[in-house]
């Protein structure tokens, strides 16, 4: 008879250390969290023209901290085109450019997350609901990361985030 082991738990990362980034002119910036630091947040005060700010923070799991590795810049895309713009899978968001107005050009930063030498799983959860952009502040749920935004251009931009947890 085969001797079956048990399964290892499944550990969620926690945030730590939340901070907000300076502002950003949305219409022309390039922003990434500083080393070790993943987004779990964002800010939009005015129309396209009008200031930026990012949360982020560190993630620690089972009391270590974990490492953000293999970070990497999407390929351009229109933000505003109302396609979901996510992480690749086991991927967070670490930083986000966009260049011109609403319909202008974006590219997302994301990483991936370890825990010494394993890599983590990220989990997606459920889109936020839609908020409109003139002003607009979303903070991921308890413990979670940024891993995706769709947004629409219309009469008023609207977005919505999907969040996602960590685990190991």
């Amino acid at each position: 008879m085969k001797k079956t082991s048990p399964e290892k738990p499944v550990t969620r990362a926690h945030v730590v250390d939340p901070r907000w980034s300076h502002p950003v002119e949305e219409s022309d910036h390039t922003w990434s969290a500083p080393e070790g630091y993943v987004i779990v947040g964002r800010e939009h005060q005015g129309g396209p023209g009008g200031n930026t700010r990012y949360r982020y923070a560190r993630l620690m799991l089972a009391g270590r901290e974990l490492t953000v590795r293999d970070v990497r810049w999407s390929r351009p895309f229109t933000e505003a085109d109302g396609v979901p713009h996510v992480a690749p899978n086991d991927h967070v968001l670490v930083g986000r450019e966009h260049i011109g107005d609403g319909s202008g050009t974006t590219r997302h930063q994301y990483a991936r997350l370890m825990a010494g030498t394993m890599a983590c799983s990220v989990t997606p959860g459920e889109w936020s609901a839609e908020l409109t952009e003139e002003w607009s502040v979303y903070r991921v749920p308890a413990d979670g990361v940024l891993l995706g935004r769709r947004c629409v251009e219309g009469e008023k931009i609207r977005s919505r985030y999907l969040p996602g947890t960590v685990e190991a």
